[in-house]
C-alpha cells in the first residue's frame, strides 16, 4: 500500500476500470479530494457490480490475495451482485 490509502498496490493496479481509476502512488487517484478507498466503497449500481465481478475473477486467478480484492471486506458492507 505505497500511498497508505487502505488499498494494496496489487488491488489498485488490477482493479482500475472505466468506472474508477486507481493509482497505487496516489491516495486520491483522480484528485477530487476523496480518498480512493472511500470513493471505491461509495460506488453503486453498475460500477459496484463491475468492480465486484473483476475482483471475483482476479480472486480465482490469485487465490492468495482473494480477500484483499473483496469489496465486502474492504468496505465492511454486503455487496449485491
Amino acid at each position: 500500500d505505497s500511498d497508505n490509502d487502505g488499498l494494496t498496490d496489487f488491488y489498485e493496479e488490477n482493479m482500475s476500470s472505466v468506472f474508477i481509476t486507481l493509482d497505487p502512488e496516489k491516495r486520491d487517484s483522480d484528485g477530487n479530494g476523496i480518498d480512493d478507498l472511500v470513493q471505491l466503497c461509495a460506488l453503486e449500481g453498475e460500477a459496484r457490480s463491475a468492480m465486484s465481478i473483476v475482483g471475483e475473477l482476479l480472486g480465482e486467478n490469485f487465490p492468495a490475495v482473494k480477500d484483499s480484492l473483496s469489496l465486502e471486506l474492504l468496505c465492511g458492507v454486503k455487496v449485491e451482485h
